[in-house]
């Protein structure tokens, strides 16, 4: 190299070179069974370095703003020792909730849940909007953002919902302390600040946070659905789907959309909340005229579409929009890729295609599961 550091570009070339000349040495006929799980093993740890620099290729692209302070997210980064500590704690929790026969988290809070996720919250909002479309009913549905809703839990709504669950004793006792006695302190350039306490948040990638924050707001669901505002399929009782900080309500009328939004900012009033209206936005299905609806005194914006769960969600139930743009992204990703070698002419074709698969790939079939019409 003589002496010269290699660029993003020049690394990338370098490593795929060195993946298939061991691609080439791992096929030879004459290597024994031990080289050859080493050989195997040294090609896998290569190809992982060579996902890993393009991203770190990709992202150095990017343009960022980083003198704007929206652009950073505060993450806990938690010991290991922490990490074994949180999890001991929440499956004490679990059996504490399970001996006294608790329910909890409620059937329409998706996100941090065992068995279900985005793809199941997507089904649950798609067939709710399949059933109205095909019956040529109104449907309103609002989408709300919960702005930094991990770092605006309040603590002391929090430890007294945990005594309500039926969390007491030495299990509160010891989240009270680990969160009364928590401090943090910001550097930047070399400069340290003073110790300062946290009064509010669960600490974003904590192993407990997750968790927290689902206790927090599943009395939520339970005020929606007093409210009879919501929609009803059958039996089912369905004012809203929380998914993680993601608040979508589904009513029938405006009015009850309206409903379900005052219960949801009286309540976020309660506990300390913030749910930002002017980033909410309302779709209206069967229905082309707009409505007046508000969160507090915050008008809420009719669209057309909007994002969810990273799927596009049009007020026409149509998917072409969905797929032309799955189609651009998955261009836009590949292209970014060909001066780094993904081509032709560039790493081998099992390189070429592990990378298709494993990066590529998935970026645009993204919740494909649901979308079509089952």
């Amino acid at each position: 190299m003589g002496g010269k550091l290699l660029g993003y570009g020049e690394l990338l070339i370098k490593t795929a070179e060195t993946c298939s000349s061991l691609s080439s040495w791992t096929a030879t006929p004459w290597y024994n069974r031990k080289s050859a799980i080493i050989g195997a093993v040294v090609a896998v740890v290569v190809i992982v370095v060579l996902v890993l620099l393009i991203l770190l290729f990709i992202r150095h692209r990017r343009k960022s703003h980083k003198e704007f302070s929206g652009y950073y997210r505060a993450i806990v980064l938690t010991s290991v020792f922490g990490k074994l500590h949180d999890k001991t704690v929440l499956r004490r929790i679990n059996k504490m909730l399970t001996a006294l026969d608790k329910t909890f988290p409620d059937p329409l809070q998706f996100g941090f849940v065992p068995e279900h996720g985005a793809i199941p919250a997507l089904y649950t909002l798609k067939e709710c909007i399949n059933v109205f479309m095909k019956s040529k009913s109104k449907l309103y549905v609002g989408f709300l953002d919960n702005e930094k809703a991990f770092d605006k839990i309040w603590h002391d709504g929090l430890f007294l919902k945990l005594k309500e669950i039926g969390v007491t004793g030495k299990l509160w006792n010891i989240l009270f302390m680990s969160y009364k006695s928590a401090s943090a302190h910001v550097q930047y350039n070399g400069l340290t600040s003073d110790n300062f306490s946290i009064s509010q948040g669960v600490g974003q990638g904590r192993v407990l946070s997750s968790w927290l924050f689902s206790l927090y707001i599943n009395d939520l669901i339970l005020q929606l659905i007093s409210t009879n505002c919501g929609i009803r399929i059958g039996y089912l009782n369905i004012p809203a789907i929380l998914l993680a900080d993601d608040t979508t309500l589904l009513s029938a009328s405006p009015k009850g959309l309206q409903g379900l939004l005052d219960c949801v900012q009286t309540y976020a009033c309660k506990w300390r909340l913030k749910y930002n209206g002017t980033k909410s936005c309302v779709l209206a299905f069967n229905n082309n005229t707009d409505v007046d609806i508000k969160l507090g005194n915050t008008k809420i914006a009719c669209k057309t579409d909007t994002i969810y769960a990273g799927t596009l969600i049009t007020n026409n139930n149509k998917t072409f929009e969905r797929t032309k743009n799955a189609a651009k992204k998955l261009k836009k990703n590949l292209h970014s890729l060909y001066s780094a070698g993904v081509n032709p002419k560039g790493l081998t074709p099992i390189t070429n295609t592990l990378i298709w698969k494993r990066f590529v790939l998935p970026t645009s079939s993204n919740s494909c599961e649901v979308w079509g019409q089952l």
